[in-house]
This record gives C-alpha cells, structure tokens and sequence, in this order.
C-alpha cells in the first residue's frame, strides 16, 4: 500500500522514499496522511454526504434566520432586516445599547436600528420614510446616529459621530448629516439631495380609496424635468446579489420605487405609474433574462403611453441580453453613484419582439387552445431546449439545489449537457419537423436542436454569427432589424465547442 503526505507548504512528498526529507522539515509541517485502500470509496461517499448535509442546512438556516420582513415593499412601517455581521459599530434607537450582530436589525428604508427586544418599541417610537403625505412641502425627516462611515457635517464639514454611541443626525431623504450643535443651522425643508431626479417625493402622491391604483399625482405636482427610477428585483436572484439590489436602493428612494418581484408581478407596481402619466420613467431591471423578458413584456401588454426606458442589472446565469445592451456579464459595482451615472449616460436602442404562436395536435377528439408566447432572445427546439428544461426543474423543485450561484447553476448544465451527449434523446430531430424559411422549405442535415436568434448572443456569452469561415458573407446581426436568424446544432458535444 502506498502512503503520501500533504504538507502545510502544498507540496506531494513520497512517504516511503523520502522520508529523510520528511523528518528534517517535520518541525515545520502539519501532515494530514491518507492510505489508499479499498475502504477509501466508502469514506469518499460519506464524507459527500456530510457536505451536502451541512450546506443543505446552512441555506435552510440562513433563509429561516438571515432575512425577516415585517412589511411588504410598498407598505408602510419599517422593513426590519437581521444581519449576521455588522460592518461598523451600531446602536439601538430606543435602547442606545450596542447591537450584538446576531441580534441586530436594521430597517432597509430608514437606516434605523434596534435590537430584537426594541423592535416593537422602534415601530411606535421611530418613523420610517412614509409613501405619501399631505402636505406641500418635504421637511427633513432625522434619523438619530448610526451615520455611514466617514460622513461629515452639512454645515461646519467636520467628521460626525466621533464619540461612541448614539450622536449626530442624518436625513434619510436627502443623506445629509450634521452634528447636534449644528442642527438648528440646517434648513428646514429638504430638496432630497443629489439624486433629487431619480426619487418620487412624497409630496408627489395621494393616497385614494381606489382598489387598484392606490396612489394618485398630488394636485398642482409636476415630473417635469424629473426621470424617476423603478426598481425591480428577486431578492432570490444571483449570490444573495439580489437582497442586496433591494436593500441598497430602498435606502436611497421611496418605497413606492423598489419592488421585491418574489411577492408580486411587476404589474403590481407599474400600475401606478401608468396613471400618473410619466413621460420619462426609468426601470431597473435587476435579474437574470428570463426577469428582464417577464418586465418588457408585462409593459407591452400595460400599453403605457410612452414606454418607460428599460436598464439592466445582471444577475442571471447567461445574461445575453445584458451583454448585447452593454450592461456587462454581470454585476461588478453594488454602488449607487456607479449605476446612475451609467443609466444617465446610457442610450436608447430599440429591440424587436416576436410573437409566438403554438398549435396542439388533437388527443381523443379533443384540441387544446392555441398559446401565444413572446420571444426576445431567442427560441430553441431539442437538446438545447431540453438541457434548460432540465435545469429550470432541477431549480425549482429539487431539494438538492443547495445554493444560488451562477458556477453551481453552470455545474448543473454541464451535467445535463454531458448526460444527453450519451442519451440523445433529441436524435432526428430533422424528421420530426418541418421548417420553412421565408415561405420556402428548408430540406435539414441530421440535427439534434434548431435555434431562432433574435440578439446576437446566445448560451451565455457565445456569437454564433461571429464564428466559422462562412460568417464574412452573411451581414452584421441586428437586434432591431425585423429578421430572425436560424441555426441548426448536431448535439450536446457541438453547444460545448461553441463555448
């Protein structure tokens, strides 16, 4: 039997030939030694399972305990979150005691602390940022302590909350801060701050007694000169990338412009928009293509008198329509400034969609109704259909899905990619189908899958009509152009060349 050493310096000694090496260094190693035999499978199995065990209850865990809401988007009242680490030393409002991490929430509206015991203290005692009021005006509403790191004064531009404990105030619909001593000298009405164009005020809605439509524009209230931005994001979505979308522009903006879309469709929020006839309404898309298609055709079906303009975050898996937009692979930068300043210097580009028509053969007699879908990247019919279909159940209902991360859900693409290179369960597929181009038949070589491209980009990142000697005759793909382009893959193996 043959026995190998580990050593703390990353180095594969042979135990038995070297084993004066070995003894010399022994001082400054921590040996972790294996023997191979045949029991070692049994162990390997195991441990696997172990793993799988602990990382299946961390993320059962961290969704029971990591992330508590006590009101919906746009409801009113606080929108507690417990974090597990605290990145800087806070302080309960109510109490002033410093916050312990595991016990510890904040309100993703307000900035506003509390420890578990205060929460119901806190929802009495300190006012979160409200939808709507009746008034004309918008004063500063403070939030006592607890200021961003390395914030200084409005007033006298030195270096607030010094001291430990509860000092200093910030507003938060403007962000300003300013010492205590300092306060009486700040102005009493609040002009939101620099990204004044982006928020609603709460100045700028009624409430109504309507079931649907809420909100209503304020009289007198114009957006003239304003292009308020809608987010919209699964705060399921990406590494935990889309909790933190959410959190961080619902600091910034009014509840009524982030929308958590595992509570409601988008339609829920957009709806008040469309009745208040904004001409320059911005959305944000944070999601991967499949969210950001769910969005451009909820607004298609709304008939919005001007259609808002549509900006992407990516947190997908693929991202193709991101990377065709220019809105990168995925997300980089969780800063706010970053990300406005790119929606502001972003331009507009049209982008066909196509309607999808699907006809069913008769069963007993019986027709089912035909279905219209809408296509936006593109439509795929076998084994490449088949793999996604795969990986959407897999997603969705399997208990074995133990994390959301963009290399895990491309492990288990592979993985079914890999399978069907040995099943072909898509295998002549040319003689089950017919395909017309244009009017005309198209007579198929041996196929496994037929793509319809509307973007120029496919599969996460490749460009199939930039590849192969024959692409220099054919022009340049557009994404507005009316046409749709038509590719024929031979198998599972042909999408891993493409790669």
């Amino acid at each position: 039997k043959e026995c190998w050493l580990w050593s703390r310096r990353h180095t594969v000694i042979d135990f038995d030939s070297q084993f004066d090496a070995v003894s010399d260094n022994a001082c400054n190693m921590w040996p972790t030694i294996i023997l191979w035999n045949e029991e070692l499978p049994y162990i390997t199995v195991c441990v696997l399972l172990v793993l799988l065990g602990i990382l299946f209850s961390v993320r059962v865990l961290a969704k029971w305990t990591g992330y508590h809401l006590y009101a919906k988007s746009v409801g009113y009242g606080h929108k507690w979150c417990f974090t597990t680490v605290l990145h800087q030393p806070c302080y309960c409002n109510v109490c002033e005691c410093l916050l312990i991490s595991a016990d510890g929430a904040q309100c993703e509206r307000c900035g506003a602390c509390a420890d578990s015991a205060c929460l119901g203290q806190a929802d009495k005692l300190v006012q979160c940022k409200p939808n709507c009021i009746n008034t004309e005006v918008l004063h500063h509403q403070w939030i006592h302590g607890n200021l961003p790191p390395g914030s200084c004064c409005n007033i006298c531009d030195e270096e607030c909350e010094v001291s430990p404990g509860l000092a200093d105030y910030r507003c938060c619909w403007c962000q300003r801060v300013t010492h205590k001593e300092c306060l009486p000298n700040m102005a009493m009405l609040c002009d939101l701050g620099k990204y004044r164009k982006y928020i609603v005020p709460p100045t700028a809605l009624r409430k109504t007694k309507r079931a649907v439509g809420q909100y209503c524009l304020a009289p007198g209230y114009s957006f003239e000169g304003k292009t308020p931005l809608i987010v919209l994001a699964n705060h399921k979505a990406g590494n935990n990338e889309g909790t933190k979308v959410l959190s961080l522009f619902r600091y910034f903006l009014n509840n009524l412009q982030v929308w958590d879309l595992a509570e409601g469709p988008p339609k829920e929020i957009l709806g008040i928009y469309k009745d208040l006839s904004i001409r320059t309404l911005h959305i944000l898309v944070a999601g991967g293509d499949g969210t950001v298609g769910w969005v451009l055709h909820t607004i298609q079906q709304m008939e919005f008198e001007v259609p808002p303009r549509i900006g992407i975050l990516p947190l997908g898996t693929g991202n193709d329509l991101s990377r065709v937009l220019g809105w990168g692979t995925c997300l980089k930068d969780l800063d706010i400034g970053v990300i406005l300043k790119k929606l502001e210097n972003s331009k507009v580009a049209a982008l066909d969609q196509w309607k999808v028509k699907m006809t069913f053969p008769r069963h007993l007699g019986i027709r089912k109704p035909a279905r219209d879908m809408f296509m936006i990247n593109y439509l795929s019919v076998g084994v490449d259909a088949l793999v996604t279909l795969n990986f959407h159940r897999t997603r969705e209902n399997s208990p074995f899905y133990i994390c959301s991360s963009r290399l895990f859900n491309k492990l288990i693409y592979f993985s079914y990619g890999t399978r069907d290179i040995l099943e072909r369960q898509c295998k002549d597929l040319e003689r089950q189908l017919l395909l017309y181009l244009d009017g005309v038949k198209v007579d198929l070589p041996p196929l496994e899958a037929i793509v319809f491209l509307n973007i120029p980009c496919w599969s996460a990142g490749v460009e199939p009509w930039s590849l192969g000697s024959g692409c220099g005759q054919y022009k340049e793909q557009s994404i507005n152009d009316g046409m749709v382009e038509v590719m024929g893959l031979n198998s599972s193996f042909h999408i891993a060349q493409l790669q």
